[in-house]
């Protein structure tokens, strides 16, 4: 009996470290439901009053969830964090360029005057980019103070290309500095492979050295600047 024992101890513990072993594997958050000693219900650790069926398939849906189906629709919601800014008033100016290929850049700019409240606290501005059919874009920006510029391109891409958003490096918004911020930029033909590649850097460089846009036959580069502040 003893040898018999001896390894079933061994298989218990074996499989205690080796279940220890991948749960650590297992990135956790804070905001998980966890799992109580009822049989039936689930509970959150952050939020008591969530209760949900334990006999289902489904966990709730996060924003990374929501901002996957946006894309699918073609829609890219974004909010850009601003500085603290000291003045009471202050220019905010958001630029769109389109680069095209063997043609000339078109450049458009809309500005936004921004008066301070007294806790001059950090602003967030906002850009919701739709591509919308197989060729046209509708670009509508908001400022700290709700107010907006939008327009629509009906022809404002290249037919039958794919178009990406990435970001640019970060880079500190000091003003009178233009700040390049989102990209969207089209695939391209490969004739090695013979056929459209999408391939890009996780991050676009400010000053647009990256190989891509050797590349891209059409790109938008959406960039901001604070300036002409009054104190």
């Amino acid at each position: 009996m003893k040898p018999l024992l001896i390894l079933a101890i061994t298989l218990f513990f074996s499989s205690s470290v080796e279940c220890y072993s991948q749960q650590k594997k297992v990135n956790v958050s804070t905001s998980t439901p966890v799992v109580t000693q009822s049989p039936t219900v689930v509970t959150s650790s952050s939020t008591s009053d969530v209760v949900e069926n334990r006999e289902s398939f489904f966990a709730p849906i996060n924003g990374e969830d929501i901002n996957d189906a946006l894309d699918l629709l073609g829609i890219n919601i974004y909010n850009i964090k601003l500085p603290v800014i000291s003045a009471k008033q202050y220019k905010l100016t958001v630029y769109t360029d389109v680069y095209t290929q063997k043609q000339e850049t078109k450049n458009r700019k809309n500005t936004f005057d921004i008066m301070n409240d007294r806790n001059q606290t950090s602003k967030g501005l906002s850009l919701i980019i739709v591509k919308t059919g197989d060729s046209s874009l509708v670009l509508k920006w908001k400022a700290p103070d709700g107010s907006t510029r939008s327009f629509e391109n009906p022809r404002g891409r290249i037919s039958g290309y794919e178009y990406r958003v990435l970001p640019f490096k970060f880079q500190e918004i000091i003003p009178g500095k233009k700040i390049p911020i989102l990209l969207l930029g089209s695939s391209w033909f490969d004739a090695t492979i013979n056929g459209v590649r999408f391939c890009y850097d996780l991050e676009m460089n400010p000053d647009l050295s990256n190989e891509v846009f050797t590349l891209m036959p059409q790109y938008y580069v959406f960039s901001i600047e604070i300036s002409e502040m009054i104190n």
